[in-house]
């Protein structure tokens, strides 16, 4: 074997160790009750593991609800962002490279504001219209953040397609929502997903708009709710773990479902 392929493979355990075994300390650790956590940090006792952090996790903070919470928000939120970019990507097609520049400038201005600067903004326009504790000021506070960005990728994604077909198109009479629908779309699927993913995964994430917006219990997302538990737990480090697990395991089991056509999305996109 080569020393280029060792090196190869050295980096590529690395790597994955770095990503595994900070998944496996996790899901050990969530096993474990308060005192054998502080017995025997990184022991591998398996007579003590229980899933009493689990059913505690549901019973008493509600865990269920919290997940619920974020499903809402983030669905909600990546749903609209590409509702509203990819309209808005096909309109920045058919103007000019000059009009076109000077938009993409002002989107990139948009999208560099940290969300620091406009989240209390934000926060007294929703109190205004009576959106606190309401999914939906999340929903639109996440479109308004990550719009800009959806924009540029999808246009970008947009310009790739043929011109040869749009005006084939219309010479068949077809309409501009019609094109949109059933060439640009289509055709750039495999970016569009791309932009999905990396949508779910940052709103899923997202840890200051749903603080500052959601205030009450029963409509906190599983991120913040998290963040709160020294206040109402201590230092219990398995059961935070437990919480952890449970904040993870939707963007697993979405990775799990839809993992064979996200990694077909980024080859093909990669191809172009």
């Amino acid at each position: 074997m080569s020393i280029k392929k060792v090196i190869l493979y050295t980096v590529i355990v690395f790597i994955s160790l770095s990503v595994i075994y900070p998944l496996f300390f996790t899901l050990v650790t969530s096993l474990k009750d308060k005192q054998s956590y502080f017995t025997d940090i990184y022991g591998l006792n398996i007579s003590s593991w229980s899933i009493e952090n689990y059913i505690k996790m549901v019973k008493d903070f509600n865990v269920l609800q919290k997940m619920l919470n974020s499903v809402i928000v983030t669905a909600g939120g990546v749903l609209l962002t590409m509702a509203v970019a990819i309209p808005a990507a096909y309109s920045m097609n058919r103007i000019s490279k000059r009009m076109l520049f000077i938009l993409v400038t002002v989107l990139i201005i948009f999208a560099v504001i940290p969300e620091q600067v406009t989240v209390f903004s934000q926060y007294k326009l929703f109190l205004d219209l009576d959106l606190i504790n309401n999914h939906l000021s999340v929903i639109l506070s996440f479109c308004a953040k990550n719009l800009p960005e959806a924009i540029m990728f999808s246009c970008l994604f947009f310009r790739m397609v043929p011109i040869q077909i749009v005006d084939a198109a219309r010479m068949e009479g077809c309409t501009e929502p019609r094109i949109m629908q059933s060439f640009f779309v289509p055709l750039c699927l495999p970016g569009l997903s791309v932009i999905a993913v990396s949508l779910i995964l940052s709103m899923w994430n997202s840890f200051l708009i749903p603080l500052v917006m959601l205030q009450n219990d029963n409509t906190k997302t599983i991120v913040t709710s998290l963040a709160m538990l020294d206040r109402r737990h201590g230092s219990n480090i398995p059961f935070q773990m437990a919480g952890n697990i449970f904040a993870m395991m939707p963007t697993m089991i979405f990775y799990a479902i839809f993992r064979k056509k996200i990694t077909e999305s980024v080859y093909e996109n990669s191809l172009k």
